[in-house]
């Protein structure tokens, strides 16, 4: 009877325990990621940054703590740089594939002509009607955007800071951290820790990149495409 109800307490132990963690870690921790954000994203800065870092350290055999602070305020503002113009390109070529969308419907339309009456008709409707919500979609966005951006610039800003200040932090103390870190972890927790790192190495490695290969064969196939026609 004992061993029965130790069967079925791992059991139940078994499907609560990954719950409650799958549970505390999309709940908590969300809240926590959003709540350190900054911190959250130097942290992930110096990540980006410290192989530069090290890459540096050992061509110009800097010592991390003392030399390297115009070289990490270097790489830092490089990889800020980077993620800014990233972003900035990405969100004007939305706005720019919105503002161009009612013509790609147009010229949708044209080549509808050779479907049945009844179906295009009803084809282009839908489509001018996905047009004009889509086309308000992104202009309410940009409008939005627009105005949060000014009330919340103080706090852009300061945040700015804090992501900087905090990289920078991350960087100069990356190794010591990290030790610290593995010293007050469990054993267990850095073997899981290193199972799942070698996991996801095989995941990113074989599947993803598997998949970013396609993706960019068939993008530089596309580009080239469309400069032949001039698509803008």
């Amino acid at each position: 009877h004992g061993m029965n109800f130790r069967k079925y307490a791992g059991i139940i132990l078994n499907i609560l325990v990954p719950l409650l963690t799958v549970y505390l870690v999309c709940v908590w921790g969300l809240r926590l990621v959003v709540f350190f954000l900054p911190f959250v994203i130097g942290w992930i800065v110096a990540a980006i940054a410290n192989p530069v870092v090290r890459f540096f350290e050992k061509r110009l055999k800097i010592v991390r703590r003392h030399g390297s602070m115009v070289l990490i305020a270097g790489v830092l503002a490089l990889v800020i740089f980077g993620i800014y113009a990233l972003f900035s390109w990405v969100f004007r070529e939305t706005t720019e594939f919105g503002q161009a969308l009612p013509g790609i419907y147009a010229s949708i339309g044209g080549l509808l002509k050779y479907l049945p009456a009844d179906t295009e008709m009803t084809i282009v409707s839908e489509l001018e009607n996905v047009g004009g919500y889509i086309g308000d979609f992104v202009q309410k966005i940009a409008a939005s955007a627009g105005s949060r951006v000014v009330r919340t610039l103080p706090e852009v800003f300061v945040n700015t800071i804090i992501v900087f200040l905090s990289s920078y932090l991350f960087l100069a103390d990356h190794d010591k951290l990290v030790e610290t870190v593995r010293k007050v972890m469990p054993e267990p927790v850095i073997k899981y820790g290193r199972m799942m790192k070698n996991d996801i190495r095989t995941l990113i490695g074989g599947y993803f990149l598997a998949q970013f290969k396609i993706m960019f064969v068939v993008a530089v196939v596309l580009v080239i495409g469309m400069l032949f026609l001039r698509v803008p």
